[in-house]
């Protein structure tokens, strides 16, 4: 720039002659009054950004927990850690650890807990602050401080209990100090008996991130290459100890004190290998396969979520655009490139974030499409790019153009101001529409969390019962620790569910109504309990009891769960209407009841069973098997035959409806239709039909 300080503080203290500060003035460009200007309110801007920021989360903030499930699952495992002693081997050991303080003092107080993102949010402006004004222009940091303040999602995941802005705090105070002490070291600006201390605290910092976020396992990387291209190998081996010194002793830890080896991660690395963590039956994920989910990730994080959060696109937008992500891409290799070769001090922070970004879009899952997860890099991104386009504009050659950067920074900042009002406006639209204890949820939700209060108040405590959000159950029941979540299951092995429900010895469980709805279908919402019944009552019909229903529409209900009910009972018979409930697709339930009532001598109703089946189910060769039998033996000849002939239609190979439909015009006479029929099931495998063609051949 052509005026810097101590330039600048001439200028802003008028101690400049007057001719000398008019010349100055003139001859100062559009960047360099920009500069002045910013420099002279640059306490003012933070303090501005920070009480914006804080008015704007409380604005956004919702007293219930989201459906995403993640928050309510740091809150249990932060609970258990402080009154069951268990170790919170999960996503973010760390801050559920942090959370843990908080649970201890206020005890289980959503809204205070919630509190502490918005405290966190605000930790990580001033440390994104402190961060680009020292290493930018007090100009770019107007800009990212105060984008950062206003964006929308910033400050609605502020009033939430996901690790976001708690790892957007840590992370930013990290590239600070570590910039700070690696710069300070080269100049000699830190003794050198003392210089150890500075890198054995970054190097338990840098472990500590990791257990926020797997991912932070890359800033130990990129830390040992700064400090290795630096020439700087004992600060990195004293760097690398720590992280590894500190691993170590919290191992060790974990073993005498909570009696675990994980460190927390371990299931979620497992379901990061899997081609798709609902079905662990497609395999481990292969190289192609990482590198498309570098690309799929990339379209959704760049041009969907990052648009969203620039304010290009509306936060409710949902679709991605494959120009955008290559046009992003490019802009921010650009400017990651740029920076690397003009600004050295950045040369950590660009790395750090770069690496950042690209180990997570190899490794994510598609379906896991949720914005949280690329908003820890948004304030460095727009910083980054905003800085190199600062740059490039404040050359003598181009300096004409310098309007771009007020156009690029105002376009941005007006349309998150405009995007962050209007969430506003539609959050309090929808206050004023709750109603009850869980009004801010949609129907589907209201009722799952109502069924879970429910029995939490109700069932007995050695109760065992499955649900798809178990922690979100746990939070509306009061605490009561008797939900067991179904997660990651072969949903299409009815043996393997079986098995699942008896090793847990599970009495009871949630059915809801997700995805029921096509207007409410969200990647949020999977069903997961739904599949997972269907499948229980192919192997056990009725084993599924109604207990509790909740709502008028969307329902939910609390289940009871028999494996061994007797056939007999009558009970048997309504929990065959109750399994209908989970799917009314399902022909096995239509068939098990009109067995049931046939054995209780009720025809009508048990034909009324298999009508009612088809009806549903028009292209089930079973059912239309099954209530051919039952009309061969009521003597209903015409009739069963044309069931026979329908289901041989739906399934050609299905070699016991040919050899019935042989049994079927023996008894009508057509003796030489009957040859030929059985002929085809003997071609299909049909097997003991032997005293059957011996009497056919009489005719």
């Amino acid at each position: 720039m052509a005026i810097f300080t101590p330039l600048k503080k001439q200028l802003d203290n008028n101690l400049l002659p007057d001719n000398t500060m008019k010349r100055l003035k003139k001859e100062t460009n559009l960047l360099d009054n920009l500069e002045i200007f910013f420099q002279s309110k640059s306490k003012w801007i933070l303090i501005f950004s920070l009480s914006i920021s804080f008015i704007i989360s409380l604005l956004l903030f919702n007293r219930d927990v989201s459906i995403g499930g993640d928050d309510s699952g740091y809150i249990k495992f932060a609970y258990d850690f402080i009154k069951e002693n268990s170790y919170p081997a999960w996503h973010s050991p760390f801050y559920s650890i942090v959370l843990s303080f908080f649970i201890l003092i206020f005890g289980v107080n959503v809204t205070i807990l919630k509190f502490t993102s918005v405290l966190f949010n605000l930790g990580a402006i001033f440390f994104v602050n402190r961060f680009f004004k020292k290493y930018t222009n007090h100009t770019v940091t107007a800009f990212v401080t105060i984008t950062s303040s206003i964006t929308y999602l910033l400050c609605s995941y502020a009033s939430t209990t996901y690790s976001e802005s708690f790892f957007l705090f840590f992370m930013a105070m990290f590239l600070f100090y570590f910039t700070e002490i690696v710069e300070k070291t080269r100049e000699n600006k830190i003794e050198p008996a003392k210089q150890w201390k500075y890198y054995l605290g970054l190097g338990i910092f840098a472990y500590l991130l990791f257990l926020t976020k797997t991912v932070a396992g890359i800033l130990i990387a990129t830390s040992l290459i700064v400090l290795i291209l630096g020439k700087q190998y004992k600060h990195g081996a004293i760097f690398l100890s720590a992280s590894v010194g500190f691993h170590l002793v919290l191992s060790f830890l974990k073993k005498i004190i909570w009696n675990t080896q994980k460190i927390g991660f371990e299931d979620q690395l497992e379901a990061l290998l899997l081609k798709n963590p609902y079905k662990e039956s497609a395999g481990k994920e292969n190289l192609m396969g990482f590198f498309q989910r570098f690309w799929d990730n990339s379209e959704l994080y760049l041009s969907k979520h990052l648009m969203k959060m620039t304010g290009f696109f509306n936060a409710d937008y949902s679709k991605s655009n494959t120009v955008i992500t290559v046009i992003v891409i490019a802009i921010l290799l650009f400017a990651a490139i740029y920076l690397l070769v003009k600004s050295k001090k950045l040369t950590h922070a660009v790395l750090s974030v770069a690496a950042l970004i690209g180990s997570s879009f190899f490794v994510l899952q598609k379906i896991w499409d949720q914005d949280r997860l690329v908003m820890i890099y948004f304030p460095f991104l727009i910083g980054f790019v905003a800085f190199a386009l600062y740059k490039i504009l404040n050359q003598d050659k181009i300096k004409k153009f310098q309007f771009l950067f007020i156009l690029f920074t105002g376009v941005i900042l007006s349309m998150n101001i405009f995007q962050t009002s209007s969430q506003i406006v539609k959050k309090f639209e929808a206050r004023k529409n709750n109603q009850g204890e869980f009004g801010s949820y949609t129907p589907d939700w209201q009722n799952y969390m109502q069924a879970s209060e429910w029995a939490g108040k109700n069932l007995p405590s050695n109760a065992v019962v499955l649900c798809r959000k178990p922690e979100m159950s746990w939070l509306a029941s009061d605490g009561k620790d008797i939900f067991n979540g179904i997660f990651r299951l072969e949903y299409n092995n009815a043996d393997s569910i079986y098995n699942m429900i008896k090793e847990k010895k599970a009495t009871h469980v949630i059915l809801e109504s997700f995805r029921v709805n096509p207007k409410m279908k969200t990647k949020q919402t999977i069903t997961t309990i739904k599949n997972t019944l269907t499948y229980l009552t192919f192997k056990v019909p009725g084993c599924l009891s109604m207990i509790k229903e909740f709502g008028y529409d969307e329902k939910a209900y609390v289940l009871g769960i028999d494996l061994n009910i007797s056939r007999e009972s009558e009970q048997y018979l309504k929990n065959l209407e109750t399994a209908l409930l989970v799917n009314e697709k399902n022909a096995n339930v239509y068939i098990e009841k009109a067995i049931y009532l046939k054995r209780k001598n009720k025809l009508n109703e048990a034909f009324d069973a298999y009508n009612q089946g088809i009806k549903e189910m028009p292209d089930e060769p079973y059912l239309f098997f099954n209530r051919g039998l039952m009309l061969f033996e009521t003597h209903n000849y015409a009739e069963a035959l044309a069931d026979f002939k329908k289901t041989t239609d739906l399934k050609s190979d299905f070699n016991q409806a040919w050899y019935n439909q042989s049994i079927t015009l023996f008894y009508m006479g057509e003796y030489e239709k009957a040859k030929a029929t059985l002929e085809k099931a003997k071609s299909l495998g049909m097997k003991g039909y032997e005293k059957f063609e011996q009497m056919l051949s009489r005719y």
